[in-house]
């Protein structure tokens, strides 16, 4: 997706903040400054994925020797809706997958596989729990198993996953979610609180599960209600406990 501040937006983040709560209409004309900027992304996206070509459906004019690649222009001045255009688009689509790819064919399932691992890779900076897992269920809340496992939920309201308890201790091995250490102290019954906290690893932003551990140990998890600076020295509750072991 092209779109202006934001430059472009890859579909599989499309759910994520920002550019979920993006409002702000496009009228598909762009300044100096917006196209110097779509063109520094296109760039910089075809170089760090090693694409070898480019369907451009957008309406904007690259220039094949400063991308890198091929380029095939599915407008050629039309709309973007026209039929012609379109079907120049399904054309240009359906070669390319033959070309490069001449015996894959993903379904939908798969292709919701590859999307939720780039979901936590934003997210988490990795995809690691995700090495055995199938999408199922049905649209929106979309379910994460392993087998008849749920290792998460997705949930596009709110941007995240949703871990049930049994998965924690594979994000732990992972390293998937940020941790919370605390002090040594009395079974933890409540929420988590700015003196309880030993230190951190990972960052937290407000929102985020975390994983909870004392002593190396895993206790559960807490939804995060302050970003991380607020850990240390900020009085009041950090983290909001949702899971114990």
């Amino acid at each position: 997706m092209v779109t202006s501040p934001l430059g472009l937006v890859p579909r599989e983040l499309e759910e994520l903040w920002p550019a979920s709560h993006y409002d702000i209409p496009v009228t598909g004309e762009w300044d100096g400054e917006e196209l110097e900027m779509i063109h520094k992304c296109v760039k910089s996206l075809v170089s760090n994925n090693s694409y070898k070509m480019l369907i451009n459906h957008s309406g904007i004019d690259f220039d094949s020797d400063e991308i890198g690649v091929e380029i095939i222009d599915t407008r050629q001045g039309e709309g973007a809706g026209s039929h012609d255009s379109l079907q120049r688009l399904k054309e240009a689509s359906e070669d390319a997958a033959k070309k490069y790819h001449p015996d894959y064919r993903m379904n939908e399932k798969q292709h919701l596989l590859i999307k939720m691992r780039s979901i936590s890779r934003w997210l988490h900076n990795n995809d690691d729990w995700l090495e055995n897992a199938h999408v199922g269920g049905k649209p929106p809340r979309w379910k994460i198993l392993e087998g008849k496992q749920q290792l998460a939920m997705w949930h596009p309201q709110d941007g995240r996953f949703a871990f049930p308890k049994g998965t924690l201790p594979n994000l732990a091995k992972c390293g998937t979610l940020s941790e919370v250490h605390l002090e040594d102290g009395p079974k933890l019954e409540g929420d988590i609180f700015s003196p309880m906290v030993n230190h951190v690893k990972g960052d937290i932003r407000v929102g985020d599960e975390v994983l909870l551990f004392r002593a190396g140990n895993l206790l559960g998890s807490a939804r995060s209600v302050t970003a991380k600076w607020e850990y240390f020295g900020s009085p009041g509750r950090v983290a909001k406990t949702k899971h114990r072991l």
